[in-house]
């Protein structure tokens, strides 16, 4: 599975606006997704000096959340700080790093 930007990725607030009310019929909140095998852990930080923003991702085991990999990305920041509209942010960078997995996890845990 290859993970990436779509191609009408949001640029400005608006279309941000519009993407995230498309998105959110894809929201499952039943039934039983059962026990991960992989979970990834992911935090953000933007710095805003460099331009970049950064991703970090903690691949564990799920049954003796033993580390199984890490990896760290950076793009270059394009969308604005608009609470409510992180992802829009942050998104770049974090596929970027999922990208540089061996493995996909089953389940990611997002700070």
């Amino acid at each position: 599975m290859r993970l990436a930007l779509p191609a009408d990725w949001p640029e400005d607030l608006d279309a941000a606006r519009r993407l995230q009310q498309r998105l959110r019929a894809s929201v499952v909140t039943e039934g039983d997704p059962g026990r991960p095998r992989l979970v990834a852990g992911v935090d953000v930080h933007v710095a805003e000096r460099s331009g970049l923003t950064w991703a970090a991702l903690a691949l564990l085991d799920g049954n003796t959340l033993e580390l199984v990999e890490s990896v760290l990305a950076a793009r270059p920041t394009s969308f604005p700080y608009v609470p409510g509209y992180l992802s829009f942010r942050e998104i770049p960078a974090v596929l970027a790093a999922f990208a540089l997995l061996r493995e996909l996890p089953d389940l990611v845990m997002v700070d």
